[in-house]
C-alpha cells in the first residue's frame, strides 16, 4: 500500500534518517503495544491497529533500508552484499516466529511483544 511513497521518500531523503524515524516510531508502537497487552486492554481491532502501523513503519523503512546497501558496500560487492542480506531477512523471517512462540509459552504474548520492542533499540543505536 504504502511502497511507491515510501520508494519515493528513500530516494529524497537522507535513507539514515528515515531509517531513524521509521524504526524509533515503530519502538514506540511496539511499547504501545506491549503496554496494552500487559494491562489486558488488546482486543482483535486494537491488535489490527498495532499490526497496521508497524507495518507501515516496516514499509516506510524497507526501501531505504535495501537502497542503503549500494550506499555502503563498494560497487563490485554489491550483488553479494545483496544475497546477504536478503539471506539474513529471510533467516530472521523463518527463525523470529520460532523464538516469539518460544517467549509466549515460556512468559507471554506480552513478554514477547516487549522483546521485539527491545529489538529496535539495537537498530535505532547503531
Amino acid at each position: 500500500l504504502f511502497a511507491l511513497v515510501a520508494g519515493a521518500i528513500a530516494d529524497s531523503f537522507d535513507r539514515r534518517k528515515v531509517m531513524l524515524v521509521a524504526q524509533t516510531f515503530m519502538l514506540v508502537v511496539s511499547v504501545l503495544l506491549t503496554a496494552f497487552t500487559y494491562l489486558d486492554l488488546i482486543t482483535p481491532w486494537t491488535l489490527l491497529a498495532f499490526t497496521f502501523l508497524i507495518d507501515s513503519g516496516t514499509a516506510l523503512n524497507s526501501p531505504s533500508w535495501q537502497a542503503s546497501v549500494g550506499d555502503i558496500v563498494p560497487r563490485n560487492k554489491v550483488p553479494a552484499a545483496v544475497a546477504l542480506n536478503s539471506m539474513g531477512f529471510n533467516l530472521t523471517r523463518s527463525v523470529g516466529p520460532a523464538i516469539g512462540g518460544i517467549i509466549v509459552a515460556a512468559a507471554g504474548a506480552a513478554a514477547a511483544f516487549a522483546a521485539n520492542a527491545v529489538s529496535y533499540i539495537g537498530l535505532i543505536v547503531v
